[in-house]
Formats: C-alpha cells, sequence, structure tokens
C-alpha cells in the first residue's frame, strides 16, 4: 500500500507471482522512514527484492545496491554474492577496494588467490610478489 508523497509503479504482468516491474520510492506506514520493500522480477526502490534488484538495500540475483546480496552479481557499496564488486566486498570473486574471498582482487586483497596492493592468500600477486601459480 502506497502512503504519503512519492510514486509506485507495479506492472499488471506477473511471473512465479511478482510483478515483472515493481517500482516504489516514498514514505511507508511509518512517517519519515522509507519502509517499502519491493518486491519484483525488476524491483527498484529503497530496499529491493527481486531477480533483478536496484535500491538502497538489495537483494537478488544481480543487485545494483548501496549494500547488495546477489547469487551472481553484486554491484554495491558492500557487497555480497558469487561475484561482488564494490567498495567492500566479499564472495567467492571478489573485486573491490577492500576484497574477501576465493579469488579477490583490490587495493587490500584476502583470499586463495590475492591480487592487489596488499594481498594476503595462498598465491599471491601484489608490489612484492609475484607467485607463478597466482599467474
Amino acid at each position: 500500500m502506497y502512503y504519503g508523497p512519492g510514486f509506485e509503479y507495479k506492472s499488471k504482468r506477473t511471473l512465479f507471482g511478482l510483478p515483472l516491474i515493481h517500482v516504489v520510492f516514498g514514505i511507508g506506514p511509518d512517517p519519515g522512514h522509507p519502509t517499502f520493500v519491493t518486491k519484483g522480477i525488476i524491483a527498484v526502490g529503497n530496499i529491493a527484492v527481486g531477480v533483478i534488484a536496484i535500491g538502497g538495500l538489495g537483494a537478488g540475483l544481480f543487485t545494483l545496491a548501496g549494500i547488495g546480496l546477489g547469487i551472481l552479481a553484486a554491484l554495491a557499496g558492500v557487497a555480497f554474492g558469487g561475484l561482488a564488486i564494490g567498495g567492500v566486498s566479499v564472495g567467492y570473486i571478489a573485486l573491490g577496494g577492500v576484497a574477501l574471498g576465493h579469488t579477490a582482487m583490490g587495493g587490500l586483497a584476502v583470499g586463495k588467490y590475492a591480487i592487489g596492493g596488499t594481498a594476503i592468500g595462498k598465491y599471491l600477486i601484489s608490489r612484492d610478489l609475484h607467485d607463478p601459480q597466482a599467474i
């Protein structure tokens, strides 16, 4: 349900019970707090959950968010996922300023394969170390 000034669009078409597109921006039931959870195949809003989730907080297969949790890809300030790309990234493959994962690339990279300015792990490539196994 929509409250106060803002915007909501929900497509009539659905897939697996979710609207194909759901976009919400505005004030939730608790005045002054953006408490809407946007759910859809493509979800856009303050809190977005969908196959493609775009918002302040996003969860889905692919996410683009301030804080993102993505199965395949999370592009976010703080990213968690199979492929995590962000300022702070945690994932199987992590790319970011601080990257933690099996394969990590970043300013500070921590992982089995770590490539970065400072690299911590088993196979390393950094300013001072060039492990042939990491290549």
